[in-house]
Formats: C-alpha cells, sequence, structure tokens
C-alpha cells in the first residue's frame, strides 16, 4: 500500500470523529499491538486492506500472535499465521489497536460462520 495517507472512515465514525480528517499513513499502523476489548494480546498490525470501488479501509491485517495462534489451532510450523479483521471490530487506534471484541469473540464468530475477518479462513505467510 506504500506510504500513501488514508483516510479511515470507518474508525473514524467509531471513535466519534465523524466530520473531520482523521488521516495516517499505512505505514503508522504496521507493528502496533492489537488488543481484544478484554485487553489479551491478540497479534500485531501488519497491513491494511481497502476497498478499489469505495477507497475505504476494509480490514486489518493482522499477524496473529504465536501462543494466540496455537490456541486457536492456526499456527503453521514454519509460517507466521494472519488474519484479516474487518475494520467493524476496531474500537481506536492509538499506542495500540483496540478492538471491539475479545480474541475469543473473534474466533467464535470465525467458527460459526459470523465471519469478523471478511476472509473464510486464516492465511499463513
Amino acid at each position: 500500500m506504500g506510504h500513501e495517507t488514508l483516510i479511515f472512515s470507518n474508525v473514524s465514525n467509531l471513535l466519534g470523529l465523524q466530520g473531520r480528517d482523521w488521516k495516517m499513513n499505512s505505514q503508522d499502523i504496521d507493528g502496533k499491538e492489537v488488543l481484544g476489548s478484554n485487553g489479551w494480546k491478540v497479534g500485531k498490525a501488519k497491513d491494511l486492506t481497502f476497498d478499489e470501488k469505495s477507497w475505504r479501509v476494509s480490514s486489518l491485517d493482522v499477524e496473529l500472535d504465536r501462543d494466540v495462534a496455537k490456541e486457536f489451532d492456526l499456527k503453521g510450523h514454519f509460517h507466521k499465521t494472519h488474519v484479516a479483521v474487518n475494520v467493524s471490530y476496531v474500537h481506536a487506534i492509538g499506542d495500540s489497536v483496540i478492538l471491539n471484541a475479545s480474541k475469543e469473540e473473534l474466533f467464535r464468530l470465525m467458527s460459526t460462520g459470523s465471519n469478523p475477518t471478511g476472509t473464510t479462513s486464516a492465511s499463513q505467510t
């Protein structure tokens, strides 16, 4: 995605910043800890996915913490596990990314088909 500035309209609505331009570079997200609503570390933010038609950010690529991937049977032997979390599950972005669901809730939704990630399964890269 490069270093272009993105306007996070979905997240700004969640944060009550409607009517204001809330801008950050995609590189500002890279490496931030991603925490569930209960404070447990889920992983690290690595990238963003955006919808080419609407030019809106659609999901956040999260590299799962090794223990979290193992806990939910998503751990690859030689690769890190990534999941795409839909931006509707992002509550706030500051020093870390705070989700509005716990890690357990996110993975329960994934397993029941009410997929918060926007993908059908976790990818391993």
